[in-house]
């Protein structure tokens, strides 16, 4: 089941809640062998953001968080994933605009656990009444070596943990021209 909340706290602030869980539970045949397949998945998201008109600054912050485990016979497998960020935008000058995402990323395997720091900021310079738009970006910039970063895939035949490198942090220069 699924799910889902968008509520206005007060003109200033909202909360947003959500809430997935799937559960299914197969007979598997492996050589006329008689297994349960097990999968159980939950993820849940509560974030708080402001919806400030006269303040330069508005902000995000919240938590997603997810949970996936396997059951085939006699073996067991999960993943375990948390994501707890905070992201401010705002104007600072007449034209120019900035955002600064920051979050913690935490998984949690059979076999692995990380835990990662991005931060991922931008400002972007629009002149009034101009076709051009600079800007420049970031993206993980405080983790410019490849990270790691775990995927569990599971079938009724086998699980499988993988390990993989993330792209590494890098700052992008933007120049745009509206036709």
């Amino acid at each position: 089941g699924m799910y889902f909340l968008e509520k206005k706290i007060t003109k200033l602030y909202s909360f947003t809640n959500s809430t997935s869980i799937s559960q299914s539970n197969k007979i598997v045949f492996t050589e006329n062998n008689e297994n349960q397949y097990r999968t159980n998945n939950f993820s849940f998201l509560a974030q708080l953001s402001s919806k400030y008109k006269l303040f330069p600054v508005n902000f995000e912050v919240g938590a997603v968080l997810s949970e996936s485990k396997y059951k085939y016979g006699n073996l067991n497998s999960f993943l375990k994933e948390g994501r707890f960020f905070t992201n401010f935008n705002g104007k600072g000058m007449k034209n120019i605009f900035w955002n600064l995402n920051l979050a913690y990323d935490i998984q949690k395997s059979t076999t692995s656990n990380t835990g990662i720091f991005t931060l991922s900021p931008r400002i972007r310079y629009n002149k009034s009444k101009s076709n051009w738009n600079f800007s420049i970006s970031g993206n993980n910039i405080l983790n410019l070596d490849n990270v790691k970063r775990i995927e569990n895939n599971s079938t009724p035949n086998y699980f499988q943990e993988k390990s993989y490198s993330a792209l590494a942090g890098y700052i992008l220069f933007e120049l745009k021209y509206k036709l």
